[in-house]
């Protein structure tokens, strides 16, 4: 057995600019890591499965975060992301079962497909101005996920985006929404209401399936025929009007 795998503390020499792809992929006994200010970019599948690691500080200077670079660190309850950030890749923190809050930096401008998948107890997002879009079941089972704030700007929202966020209560879409996709709030248990943006173009087949005590305000006065199948799922749909207080 390579006894790398065994290391608790892994600390990366000075200077170097990348950690590759799979560096790290499966040290399940990596508890402490220090990164210099030197990396610029964290490669795919990186540190993934890397079970007991449980904080991780991502130095300034670091712009790339690759797809799956934590996916299944099922300890890790702390993640800092530099101002630096400006992409992170797909399953980039899938898995990532004991994260509860994460601070996604001004300047990354999408939050990818699958990035938060099946984090457990993710309860806060902190999303930037800069974010444009949502991709595909971005969010879906994070049960304890109550309220996230879409930043103005947003256009899209992906399929299956926030599906099985049980105890999503309260979201607001804004005003430069122009795409929801299928089954985007599938099983929202809590989500009592919702106002669609009129500027909405485009809405994926059961949009709000499983959403069973939410009330739809739609501020465009009747549906477009761009909207999908049964995206209301028997929701009651108020036209041409906003929330009421």
């Amino acid at each position: 057995m390579n006894k790398s795998f065994l290391l608790e503390t892994v600390e990366i020499p000075k200077n170097t600019a990348s950690i590759d792809d799979y560096q790290f992929s499966g040290y399940t006994s990596l508890k402490h890591l220090i990164l210099p200010n030197s990396v610029t970019s964290i490669g795919d599948a990186a540190f993934e499965g890397c079970y007991s690691l449980e904080k991780i500080q991502i130095p300034e200077g670091v712009t790339t975060i690759g797809e799956d670079a934590f996916s299944g660190c099922t300890s890790l309850k702390e993640i800092i992301l530099p101002k630096s950030l400006v992409s992170i890749g797909d399953y980039a923190f899938e898995g990532c079962s004991s994260l509860e809050k994460i601070v996604i930096p001004n300047g990354v401008e999408r939050i990818s497909n699958l990035m938060f998948f099946n984090c457990k107890n993710l309860k806060q997002v902190v999303l930037p101005q800069s974010i444009t879009s949502v991709g595909y079941a971005s969010f879906r089972n994070c049960p304890l996920l109550k309220e996230i704030i879409l930043p103005n700007g947003m256009t899209s929202i992906g399929d299956f985006a926030f599906a099985g966020c049980l105890s999503l209560e309260s979201i607001v879409l804004p005003k430069s929404l122009k795409n929801i996709g299928y089954a985007a709030f599938r099983d929202c248990e809590l989500l009592s209401s919702i106002v669609i943006p009129k500027e909405v173009a485009t809405m994926g087949d059961y949009t709000f399936e499983g959403c069973d005590m939410l009330t739809i305000y739609c501020e465009a006065k009747t549906e477009s025929r761009t909207w999908g199948l049964c995206w209301n799922y028997n929701c009651p749909v108020f036209w041409g009007k906003k929330e009421e207080k």
